[in-house]
């Protein structure tokens, strides 16, 4: 009985430390609030929030719809599935982090980012 608990508390143990040093990663620049800008750098108001588990929001500052965000990051690709209405959409394309720029870019053009 004493060997069962003992293998149990050091399975415990372990998967605590896995789950420390695994948050110890990286910093994914994608994570925070970013505005949306047009080519020439000026802001439009439309607002994208990506968090840290994969989840997010948009809002869109003309018709003030927002909507849920699902996005997932595999090399320099992103893909997100925007959720507004009752509708989704999913889109994928490549991304470019360069200090508080972000740029996506897919089939249907460019979009640029500044972060907040």
């Amino acid at each position: 009985m004493k060997k069962s608990f003992r293998i149990a508390a050091l399975c415990l143990t372990a998967i605590m430390v896995i789950g420390l040093f695994a948050g110890c990663g990286k910093k994914n620049k994608l994570v925070g609030t970013w505005e949306a800008v047009d080519a020439g750098g000026k802001p439009t108001g439309d607002i994208l929030t990506l968090a840290r588990n994969g989840q997010g929001s948009i809002k869109d500052a003309d018709s003030g719809m927002s909507g849920d965000v699902k996005w997932s990051v595999k090399g320099n690709t992103i893909t997100m599935t925007v959720s507004i209405c009752g509708m989704s959409e999913t889109t994928e394309g490549t991304y470019t982090v360069s200090g508080k720029k972000l740029t996506i870019i897919t089939d249907e053009g460019a979009s640029y980012y500044i972060k907040k």
